[in-house]
């Protein structure tokens, strides 16, 4: 069999946006009761809205105005052969989405299909049912197979991020989509929560819990709701960084009076020491292999990344611009160190090459910008801001372009961490 043809060439520097009609979706039934009724009224705007929003925020598609459309959504069909594939020509469409739902005892019934304007056929289809509180998923798992088909490659559009919130006197941890939406708390025990990271399968996270005995490791396993203690030894026990590849970390203890870098296994069992300099050392973030950590060290008189080879210890200096550099985030394709560096006016996020070439600043004059963390295809970063006054979670691509808010929540969010592919 041929392979598949994918249309979008991502990393191309000539890509432009392709413009995409989402209509309405249309009303198969309009259902038994008044608030069915309502609902369904309600949800051929809205889901389709989701759609949107899922794919403006990938960056790869132009929506087009529903001021244009010629057709009632409602009248028009939903499968290739009801649909006049030269009207959407005209008005500029390369891709058109259908979607076609109703609602039966509080679950949604739902037909979404992808069709090659141009071509006039459908590229991908997918029929969802759900209940009604996972409308959200189901059309993000659209989102997911509309980027597939047309990039070959996975989407954002099932991931969730990870961060600390600050209200009052409390820093607790949350979960949210993607796009900041459905946010939920995640532990329930403790009062103050740091640095979470997430395992490499996704399926739990690590964090730092400030308590009267100093800072502990702990992990929560996500699906149980489990919590245990990882490690608790005299004095810090801080800044855990997952390893891709083995199941262990690297953290920042001061077993032997000085913060050092080691790496533990899942139980808490110290491995291997990884740094011995004078100074203050602090795990930042591996290289996709696993085999190369990135980290912050004062050794050199201010806080500076560095690149340790954790098999033959050799290690590097990697920023020499600015006097204040920490965060330090390894991109997953391993092409890009972000890092956030402190200047006198504000704090601002660079990315640099792992050989220190190619230095870019990617925020600029605006606040703290702090806590890069990349999204698990490399495309986006998320990071934390405070240049609206309060403390946000914000998102970019990866070259600085269209910052936007995600979170709009009470108290003031911090510490985010980008989950791998989630399934």
């Amino acid at each position: 069999a041929p392979a598949a043809r994918y249309y979008i060439d991502i990393t191309s520097p000539y890509f432009k946006k392709i413009p995409v009609a989402i209509p309405e979706f249309k009303i198969l039934s309009q259902g038994r009761t008044e608030k069915e009724i309502a609902l369904t009224n309600k949800l051929k705007k809205s889901l389709p809205d989701i759609l949107i929003h899922d794919l403006e925020f990938c960056g790869l598609f132009r929506i087009l105005s529903p001021k244009g459309f010629l057709v009632d959504p409602q009248k028009m069909g939903v499968k290739t052969k009801e649909i006049n594939f030269k009207n959407w020509r005209v008005q500029g469409t390369d891709l058109l989405v259908r979607g076609a739902f109703q609602i039966i005892n509080n679950t949604l019934l739902i037909e979404l299909r992808l069709f090659d304007v141009l071509k006039a056929k459908m590229i991908v289809g997918r029929a969802y049912e759900a209940p009604m509180e996972d409308a959200r998923i189901a059309i993000h798992k659209f989102s997911e197979e509309i980027y597939k088909a047309l990039t070959g490659k996975k989407g954002i559009f099932l991931t969730k991020i990870t961060f600390v919130n600050k209200e009052k006197k409390k820093k607790l941890l949350y979960v949210c989509y993607f796009d900041g939406e459905n946010v939920q708390q995640v532990v329930k025990s403790g009062d103050i929560l740091l640095s979470p990271e997430w395992s490499p399968d996704g399926k739990k996270l690590a964090y730092v819990s400030i308590e009267d005995m100093g800072p502990a490791l702990y992990l929560t396993d996500l699906l149980r709701g489990t919590v245990r203690r990882l490690c608790s030894y005299r004095g810090l026990n801080i800044a855990p960084a997952w390893n891709p590849k083995r199941s262990l970390m690297a953290v920042t203890l001061t077993v032997h009076g000085n913060p050092e870098i080691y790496t533990i296994d899942l139980n808490g069992k110290v491995q291997k020491r990884l740094t011995k300099f004078w100074g203050i050392d602090v795990a930042g973030s591996w290289s996709p292999d696993g085999r190369y950590l990135a980290f912050v060290s004062n050794s050199g008189g201010n806080p500076q990344i560095y690149i340790i080879d954790t098999e033959t210890m050799e290690k590097r200096r990697l920023t020499f611009h600015g006097n204040y550099n920490t965060d330090p985030a390894w991109s997953p394709t391993g092409e890009w160190i972000a890092y956030a560096s402190l200047s006198k006016e504000s704090t601002d996020i660079f990315r640099i090459r792992p050989d220190g070439t190619e230095l870019q600043q990617l925020t600029s004059g605006t606040g703290r910008n702090e806590h890069p963390s990349w999204s698990p295809d490399g495309r986006m970063l998320v990071f934390s801001s405070n240049r609206t006054g309060t403390q946000r979670l914000w998102v970019m691509f990866a070259d600085g372009r269209e910052q936007r808010q995600i979170t709009f929540m009470p108290g003031n969010q911090s510490d985010p961490a980008w989950s791998p592919f989630l399934e």
